[in-house]
């Protein structure tokens, strides 16, 4: 009987005790992390149920832990994206306030540039008016020139800065194109070539000449510059095409291409590839502005060792443009007042003597009396003493009392001149600046302005026809 016994205890252990021990060891495995262990059950019996059943916890372990290892790196990468785009919306307000306090600072260079530039392009035009002399002319010519470059140049710094709308004309792609490619005309030693292929008959666009120049001269220094530092490639290719009742510019040169890491970047504001001291990084965001002020596109094509091809996108005249009077109908209208003997008196208001003294000479004619007053005091002075005026030529940014002080004193106590008033200004893509002219109504000048535009300016509103 004790025999017996003894081997049925042994057969109970045996059939009991294995399967216990391999599911406590499983168990440990799965406690120190391993769920991908599994047991074999033994039997059909309780213990093989007990067996199948850790299985699937432990299965159903493992899927758990995958589904968290998902989430939790899905949440990494939801951070990750966040962070990201904090840091670039970090950057676009740094950027943004660099930009303001850049516009701010360039209005006033601007302002102090504009009315030296007005006083020399006036006068350089009187002189070349009452001079026949070709070598003076000439001479003339040539500072009048420069001048108006520099006159460009202000412009297209507060087209950068402040987002300027352009001067809208109704102008030709090709012309743009043709006059560009004429002004980088390369010299015989030079191993590059420049090709057009410009479709005929294009329709014209709604845009800014000098402007667009300015696209492509960026774009074609940029290529030649490219071809000359990588010693790759000798030909620049200006191409224009209708598409889609668009007006395509492509500019091509197969030189060294543009790495895939910064394709995406090129047209960011300050960020430059050149060597300290040859680029600044604003080209090509100023003419990603230029071309968004025009309801464009610019793209960028480029592989690495073959090519770069710039493409731009602009919309055609869908409308006729503004047509601005005929200098010779301006200079009829001239003529017509003068021979009626009406004597006209203008007002002339500005902080700087200099634009004073040639808008007075450039307006007497012996028909117009010019009165000058030298800033917005005086001008309310003037203003108060009951004087009419056929005409009153404001600036809008002086110091104390500026163009819109003069403005709302004409409202109030002088209401009848409202329809009489001219602004000018060195700034007008300061946005007040514009938001006031829009609300004002009153025709402006730009410094520097041209005396034929001053004197028609002038005339339409003596004669009562401003709009």
């Amino acid at each position: 009987m004790l025999l017996l016994c003894t081997a049925i205890g042994l057969g109970l252990v045996k059939i009991i005790g294995g399967p216990l021990r391999d599911l406590v060891a499983a168990t440990r495995r799965v406690a120190a992390g391993d769920l991908s262990v599994r047991v074999s059950p033994s039997s059909a019996d309780e213990i093989g149920e007990l067996g199948e059943a850790f299985n699937r916890m432990a299965a159903d372990l493992e899927i758990a832990r995958a589904e968290v290892l998902a989430e939790r790196a899905e949440l990494e990468r939801r951070v990750a994206s966040r962070t990201a785009e904090l840091e670039r919306a970090q950057e676009t307000l740094v950027h943004s306030e660099k930009m303001s306090a850049l516009g701010q600072l360039i209005a006033g260079v601007a302002h102090e540039l504009n009315n030296p530039l007005t006083v020399v392009l006036g006068y350089v035009g009187l002189i070349l008016e009452q001079t026949k002399d070709p070598d003076l002319r000439r001479k003339l010519e040539l500072m009048s020139g420069e001048a108006e470059r520099s006159r460009k140049l202000v412009r297209n710094l507060l087209a950068f800065a402040r987002k300027q709308k352009p001067e809208r004309a109704e102008i030709q792609v090709n012309e743009v194109v043709a006059t560009t490619v004429g002004l980088r005309e390369y010299p015989s030693g030079e191993d590059i070539s420049l090709e057009t292929d410009l479709e005929g008959d294009l329709p014209p666009i709604l845009g800014d000449f000098h402007q667009l120049q300015q696209v492509l001269l960026n774009l074609l220094v940029n290529a030649e510059q490219a071809i000359k530092d990588s010693r790759k490639g000798r030909r620049i290719k200006v191409s224009t095409r209708l598409r889609e009742g668009k007006i395509q510019i492509a500019v091509e040169d197969d030189g060294p291409g543009i790495r895939a890491a910064n394709r995406g970047r090129i047209f960011e504001p300050f960020f430059t590839t050149k060597e300290v001291g040859r680029g600044t990084g604003l080209g090509l965001s100023i003419c990603y502005g230029i071309i968004a002020e025009h309801a464009g596109a610019i793209e960028v094509d480029s592989e690495e060792g073959r090519f770069t091809r710039f493409t731009i996108t602009l919309p055609v005249l869908d409308r006729p443009a503004a047509e601005s009077r005929p200098p010779k109908e301006a200079a009829k209208e001239d003529a017509a007042l003068a021979a009626e003997g009406t004597q006209r008196k203008v007002l002339v208001i500005d902080d700087d003597p200099s634009i004073l003294c040639f808008v007075a000479e450039a307006l007497s004619d012996g028909s117009i009396t010019i009165e000058t007053a030298l800033g917005g005091r005086e001008a309310i002075r003037r203003l108060s003493s009951g004087c009419a005026y056929d005409a009153i030529l404001s600036d809008m940014r002086m110091p104390g009392v500026d163009g819109r002080a003069v403005f709302s004193f004409v409202r109030e106590h002088r209401p009848e001149l409202e329809e009489r008033l001219i602004f000018s200004t060195g700034d007008v893509a300061n946005p007040e600046s514009l938001d006031f002219i829009e609300v004002s109504g009153r025709p402006v000048l730009s410094k520097p302005y041209s005396i034929a535009a001053l004197r028609e300016t002038v005339q339409r509103v003596v004669a009562g026809g401003a709009d």
